[in-house]
């Protein structure tokens, strides 16, 4: 019997399965969101996973490697948007050790991130500026020396998610995990690094069909 990989473990409390491809991951997607809807219709509750699988995705990362980086690209920008990422995140490090790298452009957004953040801004570092020159930055002075969890969450723009991942993408070590948030047409977060994820042999991918469809990928070999 195959062993359950951590990624499925993972992403098994939410609809979704591995990326199939463009089209495919595009069509199911709609097809889960037309029953979802109707589920909404009829009252049921719009979940938003984030929470849930980032938290969960920190505590597998904890379990393999103990002291964590992490790196989120958009921190929290309202009190009240429902995601709640750099919490999450944050939270889930726990007393152990660990640090959660935000980039954020605005400077008011990581206000609010603060003031939301409170209990736990000891274990946040706060990047304020372009993302793609801060990783690139922090790279290259050994500040961030590997990367166990990437959330890619900043703007709605193709080439600046893949420029993000493209900065730190030799940080990746086996296991570590990178989610890209709204992942599915017709957003377009996940519109380049997806298929570029999806066809190489050294990552995992799954996508889940949940909110406005989230990317997750596991490295599984190669990297340091």
């Amino acid at each position: 019997m195959k062993a359950t990989s951590d990624i499925e473990a993972l992403t098994r409390p939410f609809a979704g399965g591995p990326t199939r491809g463009k089209f495919l991951d595009w069509a199911i997607y709609r097809t889960h969101k037309l029953g979802q809807r109707i589920g909404w219709a009829l009252g049921r509750e719009k979940v938003r996973p984030h929470r849930q699988l980032l938290s969960s995705a920190v505590e597998r990362l904890r379990d393999s490697f103990g002291e964590l980086t992490c790196v989120e690209t958009g921190c929290i920008r309202r009190a009240d948007e429902g995601t709640d990422s750099t919490l999450a995140i944050a939270t889930a490090l726990g007393e152990s050790g660990g640090t959660l790298y935000t980039f954020e452009l605005e400077a008011e957004h990581i206000a609010v991130c603060r003031s939301v953040c409170h209990q736990v801004n000891d274990r946040i570092r706060y990047v304020e500026g372009d993302s793609r020159t801060n990783l690139r930055k922090l790279r290259a002075d050994g500040t961030l020396k590997v990367v166990h969890l990437a959330f890619f969450d900043s703007g709605d723009d193709a080439d600046l998610i893949w420029e993000e991942f493209r900065a730190i993408e030799d940080l990746f070590v086996p296991g570590s995990i990178v989610i890209v948030d709204d992942a599915i047409p017709p957003s377009v977060k996940g519109r380049r690094v997806k298929p570029y994820l999806h066809r190489r042999l050294d990552w995992d991918t799954r996508v889940t069909y949940t909110w406005h469809g989230m990317l997750v990928a596991q490295k599984r070999t190669g990297g340091r």
